[in-house]
């Protein structure tokens, strides 16, 4: 593969790519930047990446800033609009789908990247959900700007150039992180219960660990859930973690095990017996059940 990342070029989708990698990820890659550009969609631009396609849902993140315009996003049910300001980061392993609006096509900068540096990020900065939104602005933008001028000026995928994106990485994840913080000061600490377990139902979260987070003992949450939900702290994370489980089921060709690895479950069976247990149904029922439904609509 010859080296692309000092050429810029402008395919049919009217997209400049100012960096494709000369060489292929290694699982022991700290950061490796496959591909990186400016995207001006026109009201067609849609981009769907399917299970097929397996070796992105291993290892690849996307990482998009949003110059102008209105775009959205889908994921295992789940649907984001984003518009100027906003910065998206579709997590790995994950089917998505993502297109610009059709009276608003979104202009946007991006990367992707994969390795052992953003693995850990991941759990640290952007857990909880198929994929991020969040609103940064200009400062976001002028990360990736930075970065994209790091990756044009490139003639070779060196260490000290793989250094010098994950120190730029970093700055965008810890801004993102500051942000949070911000919003967070304004939660109340039931609020804030709700907000860490969103971040980790995909973990094996239990009352224990939600209650040692927050310094509180076990029936004081008791009573803040019920108080509150009018449901236990564990029919809720149960309930959470069922509700993903459904649009999985619905929205992608995960297999039932891969679910059930995906959100926690000790195996196959465990998930199916919680699946009964809060829907009535297997997870199997479910699906052809929904299927049909949508079939009669």
């Amino acid at each position: 593969m010859n080296n692309l990342s000092s050429k810029q070029h402008t395919n049919a989708k009217n997209e400049s790519i100012i960096w494709k990698s000369p060489v292929k990820s290694s699982s022991t890659d700290i950061i490796h930047v496959e591909l990186a550009g400016i995207t001006y969609p026109d009201k067609n631009y849609s981009i769907k990446r399917t299970r097929s396609q397996k070796r992105l849902f291993d290892n690849l993140f996307v990482i998009e800033y949003v110059m102008s315009g209105v775009g959205y996003i889908e994921s295992e049910g789940i649907r984001a609009r984003v518009s100027e300001g906003d910065v998206y980061i579709i997590h790995r392993q994950t089917v998505h789908t993502y297109y610009s609006d059709s009276q608003q096509p979104f202009k946007k900068k991006w990367i992707n990247v994969s390795g052992s540096f953003i693995n850990a990020m991941e759990k640290v900065f952007f857990k909880g959900g198929p994929f991020t939104v969040i609103h940064l602005g200009r400062p976001a933008e002028a990360i990736i700007d930075a970065i994209h001028d790091v990756l044009k000026a490139a003639e070779a995928e060196t260490p000290e150039l793989r250094s010098t994106i994950t120190r730029q990485l970093l700055d965008l994840f810890l801004l993102m992180d500051e942000h949070k913080n911000n919003i967070r000061k304004n939660l109340t600490p039931f609020e804030l219960v709700l907000e860490y377990i969103d971040d980790h139902v995909r973990d094996d979260i239990t009352v224990e660990s939600v209650s040692s987070a927050f310094f509180i003992s076990q029936s004081t949450l008791y009573r803040m859930f019920i108080s509150k939900t009018g449901m236990s702290p564990k029919t809720y994370i149960m309930s959470k973690k069922i509700d993903i489980a459904k649009r999985m089921i619905i929205a992608n060709d995960t297999s039932f095990s891969g679910i059930a690895t995906y959100l926690g479950f000790y195996d196959s069976h465990h998930f199916f017996r919680t699946f009964r247990s809060v829907e009535g149904c297997s997870p199997l029922e479910y699906r052809k059940k929904t299927l049909e439904k949508e079939l009669d609509s």
